[in-house]
């Protein structure tokens, strides 16, 4: 490793940052959200531009090592992370330049939603990202990205116009519709498998600038009342691309104990939004945090549920509409037996997500590697604990949790979807399973490049 490391430091800019286990700043450079997915790293790079991303991608490749490259560091299957070779870290990447005559935001590999949100929203536009913005910009969008304006605008990929791509032997390309089609296609759902993304080009939307929305949260007896009210905003026509809803339950902090928690965003009038949404506020909620508010303060409303520091582990399923309520009481019920059990489980988060799937089907199954869409919904299972003799425990909760929900709630998935979304679930080999040869088209033409 030593030979790499003076090669590096030969050829990387000056503002480029090399960190080893010998570093008083080794343990920070190794963070990860979930502390299960940190390794320890022999070597770690924090590129400070797309030169020294190259650099750095091909004298890995030329030793034959292992490569991790970690924007925001949300993962949890530890592949962002390494303990045999080069972790490529862009968190000092995190520039987002707004460019108001095309709509157009340029955000760096680094950087997260709350980056480009904040950055957009002084330019009056808004695009698809994350619902939870410490999230780096690159895992999500190049696993799909679903987020609260995804029913009016599609997914994040959907909105990826260009993207600057460092390839294995450290070339530079850009790919879009009209260059390099076929690395363009690859990398909307298949990209962390084709490159490291060095920059990204989102195209962006005039906004008024604020959402009402917020968490209500119920005690389990209107568990019935809050999943049927979700099942008939999925039936509302009118309201595609204006409501999105998340039920579920966790342990919010302003409760102290578990219960059952509705997430709702209207891109709308608040008079407007509570009148639809008065039917919940008349189940009495335990909590009620909803009102008015600048779009990326939405897009910050799971940060206190997901801190950093936690061990975690995550899972995805897919569920078809309606939901049946007395099967999410069930999960519920397993919910509170497993966290009466292991106490420090409690940040555990269970979420089944409403949104209207209309404008994300428009795009053709085969227009990119991304292969989730399909009329049904996305449920998310993060564990969350502090004491390691729970790893095993909570990591087969987990997983148990989200074979139930595909056995008794997946239905039968129409189309030639997947079902499975990858930023969740991280099984890559199940999400291109659909679109194998388009895949395989895709490296044909990258190799004729």
């Amino acid at each position: 490793m030593m030979e790499i490391e003076q090669e590096l430091r030969e050829v990387l800019s000056k503002d480029a940052v090399i960190v080893t286990p010998k570093d008083h700043n080794y343990k920070q450079a190794i963070k990860r959200w979930s502390v299960t997915a940190e390794k320890e790293a022999p070597l770690v790079v924090f590129p400070a531009c797309t030169s020294d991303i190259s650099h750095t991608v091909r004298l890995t490749t030329e030793y034959d090592l292992d490569l991790a490259v970690t924007g925001g560091s949300h993962s949890t299957s530890g592949q962002s992370s390494t303990s045999t070779g080069v972790s490529l870290n862009l968190s000092l990447m995190k520039e987002v330049l707004i460019d108001t005559g095309t709509k157009t935001i340029t955000a760096q590999g680094g950087a997260t939603w709350a980056d480009v949100d904040a950055a957009a929203a002084k330019h009056g536009l808004v695009t698809v990202g994350g619902t939870v913005n410490r999230t780096g910009i690159g895992g999500l969008t190049l696993g799909g990205g679903y987020g609260y304006l995804s029913g009016k605008y599609g997914l994040a990929v959907d909105n990826l116009v260009a993207a600057e791509v460092v390839l294995a032997d450290g070339k530079v390309a850009w790919a879009s519709k009209k260059e390099n089609p076929g690395l363009f296609w690859a990398v909307r759902g298949a990209g962390a498998g084709f490159g490291v993304v060095s920059e990204f080009v989102f195209r962006g939307y005039e906004h008024r600038g604020e959402v009402w929305g917020g968490m209500m949260a119920f005690e389990r007896s209107e568990i019935e009342g809050v999943v049927g009210f979700a099942n008939k905003l999925m039936k509302r026509e009118d309201l595609k691309g204006v409501v999105t809803m998340m039920v579920g339950f966790t342990t919010p902090p302003p409760i102290g104990r578990s219960c059952v928690v509705a997430v709702l965003f209207y891109d709308g009038e608040e008079e407007k939004a509570r009148e639809f949404f008065g039917p919940l506020k008349e189940l009495g909620p335990l909590m009620d945090r909803t009102g008015m508010m600048p779009y990326p303060q939405m897009n910050a409303l799971h940060n206190p549920t997901t801190p950093d520091g936690d061990r975690r582990t995550m899972k995805g399923a897919t569920f078809t509409y309606p939901l049946d309520w007395k099967f999410v009481d069930g999960m519920y019920a397993e919910y509170v037996r497993h966290t009466e059990e292991i106490p420090d489980a409690n940040k555990t988060l269970v979420l089944f997500e409403f949104i209207h799937n209309g404008k994300i089907m428009e795009v053709p199954l085969n227009a990119m590697a991304f292969a989730n869409r399909g009329e049904w919904g996305n449920v998310v299972i993060v564990s969350g604990w502090t004491e390691s003799k729970w790893d095993e425990r909570c990591r087969a909760w987990t997983r148990e949790m989200a074979r139930r929900v595909e056995m008794e709630a997946g239905g039968e998935k129409k189309g030639d979807g997947v079902g499975v979304y990858v930023n969740y679930d991280g099984e890559f080999a199940l999400t291109v399973r659909c679109s194998e040869f388009r895949l395989r088209e895709a490296c044909e033409r990258m190799l004729d490049c």
